[in-house]
């Protein structure tokens, strides 16, 4: 007799349609990677490594049992199905992120968005997105660096002229005397505004990422421009902080031509114009609100919810309250901007709110007065036929109802915000009274019957932000591939088996506190660190962070032996020199057990390039007694020293080619097959030099054999050729799968490099292979003799371990 499955194990999930996989957040303030991914109704939403590599690997074609075991293999811990189910129930669903296939797309539950208390409302489209990418097309050589530079210098220049020549006063009189110019100074600030916008639009198009739709919505009762920007997400921190200050700069341009005119012309119009607009930028500037400032900020500190950090950040700062680990994940960095502005803000916001409240009644007595006047005025206006005065005396009671009933909006949502946390604390205060008096768990309202939920420990994060704007269905997307990095969790679910009761060894590691954050070592902070004797514990900086990551992705676990081939059909087109760096740093970072293999099929040059070892063992040598290296008992690793040249201290061996000047012996497919069969037993990475015939077979067996290829060039025009016609013939093999996961690299033949050249292979590439990265020119490898790794600069290395990084992601 069989048991029919529990219906929640046979379900099928996929992602939600219309998701949007944006990669991992540059410059996070958060020491676990998180990852973002957009919904199909533009929510941008932040999740754990774990819970985006769930969102990736789920598909209504595989069962949970396959899934399970593939986001296993990816994150490097064991996940069951149980852990699985509870992820997807209790996480992913509710956030509208995953999907049952087979459930009607109708009965799926709304899912939340983010909801701030000062929200942009109301949106409708200004400029459509086809006109906004044209415009910032155009504009975007703005941004170049002499530009920005000369722009602001002539700001400077004209902003001194026009206080030394202007006449307020007059300017101020010329106004009152003909009231018809402030509405051509309201018109031109609008104008201005929308400029503002498509500054913020340029800026973005500027650092590579695609803005959408500017538009008009209402803050609190205020109508506003906003741009959509949703995609700068995917930006690192400088691409985001030029983008939030793209519309100040736009305009700085406006100021340049308002004080230009009123230089030209000494119209008082044009200098009341430019001195408003210096008021408006001063006021985007502050951060207490979502204005400019804000999001600037947001972006240094890498935290962009900053709001919904207020919370946590208040309740740590009670002495005896442990900290809330919604301030703990924080970086020291972020840690330290997020709680000043914090302990700044509330006071401000505080006070500001109470002033209003006392003068409630004053201002609203006082508003009426004034409305009622203008309301006179506009009357006589009307029967005077004078339409200009009307006109104004109708803005005049527009512009004087909107304080008092932005106010009263504000006053009801705070309102809404203390009755719903009340009835929290009711309910929370209800559960405690229920536990102490020993009513059973399961009978307390809202508490499911299931396993044990996730409770201690680093709990999987998934952090709705506030769209920019809605999204783009142009905005070209990446394949579904799993995320490049990941970190272990603190816990898994257990089994729905054991008691709810009963603790298991997962609890025990949950428990355990968190590692220290690491020391500086390099850097200012490093050196501020050593002077002080570790009296100042600094943390590392931006730059020693982005080491400390691609040290961690090169020492990513493998679950089995990895084999990586370097391909460029043309000589010298630093595939050998890119194998040999690439092996060494693999070597040093993971300790040994890598290979630099020359496949070539007769005479390459990479055991010119390594040390002898004290013997001249070839893949030739090899050949001959490879049958005891296939043999489970008889090969040994250590007989392999006879054949393969050790390294010192990179840490990596080479199995060169022939090197006899006489010989006639060849490496081919079957021989190729042999010996990697045999080396695979005892080296978890090997890099294979290929040779420079695509056509030997041995080149096609290393291709075929190889489960991420290297594709290198230097950037010289006959050697891009090569590898783009490398290319175009490994996707004519069948090889498709394996160029688009593929890495290019890019080398500098000298110290002046052609960049239109080096922009037009990169942008090739791209759109070709995974990845594409630079490799500096080191004049210690320009000679071609014996490699030192030592000898490279500080930055050749730090290259290198960047492209291995890229490698490994590929793994």
């Amino acid at each position: 007799m069989t048991t029919a499955p529990n219906a929640a194990f046979v379900r099928r999930w996929s992602p939600a349609p219309g998701i949007v996989f944006l990669g991992p957040v540059e410059g996070s303030g958060l020491k676990d990677r998180s990852y973002l991914l957009q919904r199909g109704d533009g929510q941008i939403v932040q999740l754990s490594a774990l819970l985006y590599l769930v969102v990736v690997s789920i598909s209504a074609e595989k069962s949970l049992e396959d899934t399970a075991r593939d986001i296993s293999d990816a994150y490097g811990r064991e996940l069951g199905v149980t852990g699985l189910l509870h992820l997807i129930d209790r996480r992913l669903a509710p956030m509208g992120l995953v999907r049952n296939a087979e459930a009607d797309a109708a009965d799926a539950p709304t899912p939340p968005k983010a909801d701030p208390l000062l929200a942009l409302r109301l949106r409708g489209t200004l400029v459509p997105d086809n006109a906004v990418n044209a415009l910032a097309r155009i504009l975007a050589p703005l941004y170049w660096g002499p530009v920005v530079v000369a722009v602001l210098l002539v700001l400077a220049a004209v902003d001194v002229l026009v206080i030394a020549r202007s006449d307020f006063m007059a300017s101020l009189e010329q106004i009152l005397l003909t009231p018809a110019l402030l509405l051509g100074i309201f018109a031109l600030l609008t104008v201005a505004a929308v400029v503002h916008e498509l500054g913020h639009a340029t800026a973005c198009r500027y650092g590579g990422a695609r803005p959408g739709v500017i538009g008009v919505g209402v803050y609190l009762v205020f109508p506003a421009f906003f741009t959509n920007v949703t995609d700068s997400y995917r930006l690192g921190r400088a691409g985001r902080i030029r983008t939030d200050l793209g519309g100040l700069y736009f305009n700085c341009l406006c100021l340049i031509g308002l004080g230009g005119a009123y230089l030209l012309t000494g119209q008082g119009f044009f200098l009341l114009a430019a001195g408003l607009m210096h008021f408006q930028m001063i006021q985007q500037l502050v951060p207490t609100l979502r204005f400019d400032g804000y999001f600037v900020l947001a972006d240094i500190a890498g935290v962009p919810d900053l709001f919904n950090r207020i919370r946590p950040v208040l309740l740590s700062l009670i002495p005896g309250r442990p900290i809330d680990p919604r301030v703990s994940e924080l970086r020291p960095f972020a840690r330290r901007i997020v709680t000043a502005w914090v302990v700044t803000v509330v006071p401000l916001l505080v006070l500001a709110l109470g002033w209003m409240l006392l003068n409630l009644p004053m201002i609203i007595e006082q508003t009426a007065t004034a409305i009622r006047q203008h309301a006179g005025l506009a009357g006589d206006a009307i029967a005077a036929g004078d339409p200009t005065a009307a006109s104004l005396s109708m803005l005049s009671i527009l512009m004087l109802s909107l304080p008092v009933i932005g106010l009263a909006i504000l006053l009801y949502r705070l309102l809404s915000v203390v009755i719903s946390l009340l009835r929290r604390l009711g309910k929370r205060a209800w559960s405690t009274t229920a536990e102490q008096a020993g009513v059973p768990r399961h009978l307390r309202a809202g508490t499911p019957q299931t396993g044990k939920p996730l409770q201690k420990g680093r709990s999987a994060m998934a952090i709705a932000v506030p769209p920019a704007a809605m999204p783009d269905d142009d905005v070209p997307q990446a394949p579904l591939r799993a995320p490049a990095h990941f970190q272990a969790p603190a816990y898994f679910p257990a089994p729905a088996t054991i008691p709810d009761d009963v603790p298991t060894l997962q609890d025990f590691l949950a428990d355990r506190p968190t590692q220290p954050a690491p020391l500086a070592e390099a850097g200012w902070q490093g050196a501020v660190r050593r002077l002080s004797r570790n009296s100042l514990s600094l943390g590392p900086g931006r730059r020693e962070l982005a080491h400390l990551d691609a040290v961690e992705e090169v020492q990513r676990r493998l679950d089995g032996p990895r084999t990586v081939v370097v391909v460029n059909p043309k000589g010298g087109a630093h595939k050998t020199t890119a194998t040999l760096l690439l092996a060494a740093t693999l070597g040093i970072q993971r300790g040994g057990y890598t290979l630099a293999w020359d496949n070539n099929e007769t005479r390459g040059t990479m055991g010119w390039r390594a040390p002898l070892a004290g013997h001249a063992g070839t893949a030739v040598d090899l050949m001959q007694e490879v049958d005891r290296f296939e043999d489970p008992v008889l090969g040994r690793i250590g007989d392999l020293d006879r054949f393969v040249r050790y390294q010192g201290s990179a840490q990596f061996d080479v199995l060169a080619s022939d090197e006899d000047a006489a010989g006639a012996a060849t490496i081919g497919s079957r021989e190729f097959d042999r010996l990697h069969t045999a080396l695979r037993r005892f080296y978890r990475i090997i890099m294979v030099d290929t040779g420079n015939n695509m056509r030997s077979s041995n080149w096609e067996a290393a291709v075929a054999a190889a489960d991420e290829l290297v594709i290198v060039s230097t950037v010289r025009e006959d050697t891009v050729a090569s590898a783009v016609w490398l290319v175009d013939g490994l996707r004519e093999r069948g090889y498709e799968d394996k160029v688009r996961n593929a890495v290019t690299l890019l080398a500098a033949p000298s110290l002046k490099t052609d960049l239109q050249l080096h922009d037009r292979t990169r942008t090739h590439f791209e759109s070709l292979t995974r990845e594409v990265l630079d490799v500096p020119y080191d004049k210690s490898l320009v000679s071609g003799g014996p490699l030192n790794y030592q000898a490279l600069l500080p930055a050749t290395r730090e290259a290198w371990l960047r492209a291995s990084a890229a490698v490994m992601r590929g793994l």
